[in-house]
């Protein structure tokens, strides 16, 4: 074998080693998390749940060519949470989209007053 071609099959062999040295961490790296990562499932409850919202209305004050105020009931889950339309200093600010019918306009959402709440020193305004 020429010097060169030795040369490379090192490097390749330095690389290979190197590569399950790596390997190696990252499994037992992962091991050491995966405990944490169980724990963290049971902290944060059950994500199947889900908010449902309601379309409050009375039929008495809905007629053609008035102004009709309508309420949006959201029932959260126990343990759950949305934020308000300013989140604060952390998560997203919760958004409706109306399908509304042709002829039919939405006006500004005003929003029940949130509940401030301090998290890890963070506030954030939510329901």
């Amino acid at each position: 074998m020429t010097r060169e071609r030795l040369n490379k099959a090192f490097q390749n062999r330095v690389f290979f080693e190197m590569l399950t040295r790596m390997q190696r961490a990252l499994i037992i790296l992962w091991l050491a998390l995966s405990p944490g990562i169980l724990w963290a499932e049971d902290e944060f409850g059950d994500f199947k749940a889900k908010s449902e919202a309601a379309l409050l209305v009375s039929p008495a004050t809905a007629k053609a060519g008035t102004t009709v105020e309508v309420g949006v009931r959201i029932k959260i889950p126990k343990g759950w949470h949305i934020y308000w339309r300013n989140p604060g200093e952390n998560g997203l600010p919760t958004s409706l989209e109306w399908a509304l019918p042709k002829g039919i306009t939405a006006g500004a959402i005003q929003w029940p007053v949130p509940e401030k709440v301090e998290w890890l020193e963070l506030f954030t305004y939510g329901y």
